[in-house]
Parts: C-alpha cells; sequence; structure tokens
C-alpha cells in the first residue's frame, strides 16, 4: 500500500450539548490535500462515547447547502432540540432531523462568516459576525443590529464569542478590543482596558463578567466600570499563552488556552490544570459529556479532545475521515 503523500488534516471547531444523553454535538472540518483552499469539507457530527470508544455520526455537511467550500463556524442547540449551525455565508437550522439553510448575503444583507452564537431560547438564537454586526433569529424573523449609538462608534471589527444571562443580558467580544453590551433595549459599545483581541467571554451575572483574549490578557469585568486583571501562569519557553475560550462547570470557571491547554480560575489566577496532557486547545464546553476541550489545529494525526467528566480527565486524538 502506498502512503498517500499529501495526508488528510482534520479540525475539531465548535461544539455543544445534544439533545441526547452521553451525546455532544461537533463540528468537524477536513481539509483533503493537496489543495486545502478548495478541496474542504465541513460537518456536523453527533459524538457518543462507547464501550468500545468514541463514535461520530455526521447528522449534516456544508456542501449540502452552500457554495462549497464551505466552512461552519458556531454551533448552538435550543431547548426544544433545534440545532443552529453558524457558516461563512449563512445559517442552518436543524429540526426534527431536517436541515434548513438560511443565506444572510440574500434575505438581510449580512456579508461575512458567522463567527459566534448564542441561544436566548426557543427558536431565539443571536449570531455574531466577522464584520461586527449582531443578527438576531426569532423564529421566521432575522434582525440585524449595530453595537455602538451611530455610524461613527459602530463595530465593524470581527465578533469571536458571545454569552449571556437569560434574554435581556448578553456580552459580545472581538479583534480590537471590541466588546459590546445588550441590557434588553440596545447595544452599546464598553471601553476595554486593552485593544488586543478578544476571544473569550463568560458571564456569571450581570455584575460579574469575564473576558479574555491574545497574549494572555483576562479580567473580571464588573458590568459597569470596574475591571480586575486575572494573573496567568508563568512563562514557559516556546508556548504563547492565549486564552480562547470559557466555560463553566460545576461552579468552577475553566479557560481554554491553546497551547498552554486548559486552566481553571482559583481566585484572581489562572492555574493549569494537574495531570492532564498540555495538548493545544482553542473551544470549551459544558456538555452533558461533561466538560469537553476541543484542539481546533490541524494535524494529521487530528484534533485533541478532552473530556472532564467530574472525576477524573481524559484526552485523546480524533482524526477525521473522508466520507
Amino acid at each position: 500500500m502506498v502512503k498517500n503523500k499529501y495526508p488528510d488534516k482534520s479540525s475539531l471547531g465548535a461544539i455543544c450539548s445534544s439533545s441526547k444523553d452521553g451525546n455532544a454535538l461537533i463540528v468537524g472540518i477536513l481539509h483533503i490535500l493537496p489543495d486545502p483552499t478548495e478541496d474542504l469539507s465541513s460537518s456536523v457530527y453527533n459524538f457518543a462515547i462507547k464501550s468500545t470508544g468514541w463514535q461520530m455520526d455526521p447528522i449534516v455537511h456544508a456542501a449540502d447547502h452552500f457554495s462549497y467550500p464551505s466552512w461552519f463556524r458556531c454551533l448552538g442547540i435550543d431547548p426544544n432540540g433545534t440545532v443552529f449551525i453558524g457558516e461563512d455565508d449563512g445559517f442552518i437550522k436543524v429540526k426534527n432531523g431536517q436541515s434548513v439553510a438560511f443565506d444572510l448575503g440574500k434575505i438581510a444583507g449580512v456579508k461575512g462568516a458567522l463567527e459566534c452564537i448564542y441561544v436566548r431560547g426557543v427558536d431565539d438564537i443571536v449570531f455574531g459576525s466577522y464584520h461586527g454586526e449582531v443578527i438576531q433569529v426569532r423564529g421566521e424573523a432575522i434582525s440585524v443590529h449595530k453595537i455602538g449609538k451611530s455610524r461613527f462608534q459602530h463595530v465593524t471589527a470581527s465578533l469571536t464569542r458571545i454569552h449571556g444571562i437569560g434574554t435581556d443580558f448578553m456580552v459580545i467580544v472581538g479583534d480590537g478590543g471590541n466588546i459590546g453590551c445588550y441590557r434588553g433595549e440596545t447595544w452599546e459599545r464598553i471601553r476595554p482596558p486593552s485593544n488586543v483581541k478578544l476571544e473569550a467571554v463568560w458571564c456569571r451575572s450581570q455584575n460579574e463578567i469575564y473576558i479574555g483574549g491574545w497574549k494572555g490578557h483576562a479580567w473580571r469585568w464588573d458590568g459597569r466600570d470596574k475591571w480586575q486583571k486575572l494573573e496567568g501562569p508563568p512563562p514557559e519557553e516556546g508556548k504563547e499563552f492565549y486564552i480562547s475560550d470559557f466555560a463553566e462547570y460545576q461552579g468552577v470557571l475553566y479557560a481554554a488556552c491553546c497551547d498552554r491547554g486548559i486552566h481553571r480560575l482559583e481566585g484572581d489566577i489562572l492555574v493549569p490544570i494537574p495531570k492532564v496532557k498540555n495538548e493545544y486547545v482553542g473551544r470549551l464546553a459544558t456538555t452533558n459529556l461533561g466538560l469537553v476541550g476541543l484542539g481546533g489545529v490541524w494535524g494529521e494525526e487530528g484534533s485533541w479532545f478532552t473530556l472532564f467528566d467530574g472525576r477524573s480527565w481524559r484526552s485523546t486524538q480524533i482524526q477525521l475521515k473522508r466520507l
């Protein structure tokens, strides 16, 4: 058997809970080399852990709904089990096993990928876009919102993560230190303590919000004007300290710190998780499997999948196969 001169590489992206116990939904992206700009396959998989190991079954493919190549970027599920998937050109809604695509360029004039998602309730979803727009999908109604009071102050940079409390409080972050806060009426632009790229946000309450980004910058924000800087681990040669995601599990806040692995917040300090393989972790989510961290980087051996079930940590590499 001749070894492939250009081995396929895959990456694991967004993740959320499934409506089935013991399952989660994961975005998987496969680059079929030698030309990854053309041969790119993006799908959402149902992930389950069996007695024989893990199992991934595809439930929807980007290429079936949008122009190829296509890239799924964010993923969420509402309380009724309807799945929403943000893509380069719009989103897909999967309800009762049936998937329907919405091209936002044609429907609402929105250009640019949907980068992040927040589920407000049943059939009530908010997306953040690559060009700084906030898109609300409520049933059949789609509305587009700007962050800032006037067109001269509007956020136009990429929005990377969004989180909130219920339907009336949301915080969204992005490039250039951009932060937007929604308090039930409009999106207010917030002055950040730094202009570094922000990639992580988690709201424990309207008065306790955690925001993180490049070069290890992270803060606890009171929702008004007080910012408490969080401390990270000491420098480690050859490894940058970027905070790309937050998730809370069993009352503890965890941070995905890219090639510095997963950390947990203790007081005002982000501390590395002991006895966990310190591989690249770009995404975190609390699921009905437990706390899950995904690699998000390309590799011939696949991306890292890390799981904490409340008792122990385990990690494995997952390489996607051609469908």
